[in-house]
């Protein structure tokens, strides 16, 4: 029998992507999956909804709209008492190939050492065009690094099977029942941006590999719900950046991180003609630099 899958799906007023998620989701080709949709507190009637027509989902209620992370770790903890084997994240603006559990499951059933992997994430609109095949992180620059991002379905090798990596997006990853023991969920010190990145670290630093399985494929829309954050993004992007230098990087990570993206931050807010825009990120900035780094930090 196959193992047992759960897969979890955000949605914050974001009902229509949804709801073509789940349909998506319906039409793959793996056995022993169950989908559970957490809603992020939307207090917009997607809840009701979802309860009312989305039959064969679980559906759940945060109650309250504490960020990605949390919203993503009440799913995962359902989950984990329901007996998962596996935990898929799955991005609600995503739509997935029908093969593409198969693939991954059947891959980390194989790899005892990799302990998260994903798919090739590709370009909703552009289905041959790469998002993101995983990624690089510098700790010290505080950035991340698609992998083949941009380039075409035809720059991955038939000859190669798995891409191994830093980290993974929260688009769509996979990942095993004792590394989530072991390493723990989804850090909720962010609210938005950087924690899956946090995660991918611990659990490289628990001894497992990352892996992106290249002949699996799902589609992303782009973040929709961030479109309608506008400028509370590029906050929470300028602030998370600080904080997770500071959480996971060395002394020398953070000299180098100020000297070269503080410095930036700096020069934008002095010289750039969006001075109001530049000022609100230079200030997140500070605050990502002096909030309490182990706090839950929203």
């Amino acid at each position: 029998m196959d193992k047992s899958v759960f897969i979890i799906v955000l949605n914050y007023k974001n009902l229509d992507d949804t709801i073509a998620c789940l349909a998506s989701i319906r039409k793959i080709t793996y056995n022993n999956y169950h989908i559970v949709v957490v809603d992020n507190d939307s207090r917009d009637g997607s809840y009701e909804y979802l309860k009312e027509h989305e039959k064969d989902c679980c559906i759940l209620q945060s109650g309250e709209n504490r960020g990605y992370a949390a919203g993503n770790n009440i799913g995962i903890r359902y989950a984990l008492e329901q007996g998962a084997d596996y935990v898929c994240i799955l991005n609600n603006d995503v739509e997935a190939e029908p093969d593409f559990l198969t693939k991954l499951v059947r891959y980390m059933e194989s790899a005892p050492n990799v302990g998260m992997t994903g798919p090739v994430v590709y370009e909703f609109a552009e289905r041959d065009r790469i998002q993101s095949a995983g990624f690089s992180i510098t700790v010290g620059r505080g950035g991340t690094k698609p992998l083949l991002q941009g380039k075409t379905r035809t720059a991955i090798s038939a000859d190669k099977k798995v891409e191994f990596c830093d980290g993974l997006g929260g688009a769509c990853l996979l990942v095993k029942r004792d590394v989530l023991e072991k390493a723990g969920p989804i850090p909720e010190n962010y609210f938005l941006f950087f924690e899956e990145m946090e995660w991918c670290l611990t659990i490289r630093k628990n001894g497992y590999k990352l892996a992106t399985v290249l002949t699996a494929a799902v589609y992303h829309k782009g973040s929709a719900t961030l479109k309608k954050t506008g400028t509370l993004s590029r906050y929470y992007m300028a602030r998370n950046q600080a904080l997770f230098v500071r959480r996971n990087g060395t002394a020398l990570d953070l000299c180098t991180f100020l000297l070269t993206n503080g410095l930036g931050y700096v020069f934008r807010c002095i010289f750039s003609s969006r001075r109001e825009l530049r000022k609100m990120e230079l200030k997140a900035f500070l605050e990502g630099m002096r909030i309490d780094k182990n706090s839950s930090a929203i």
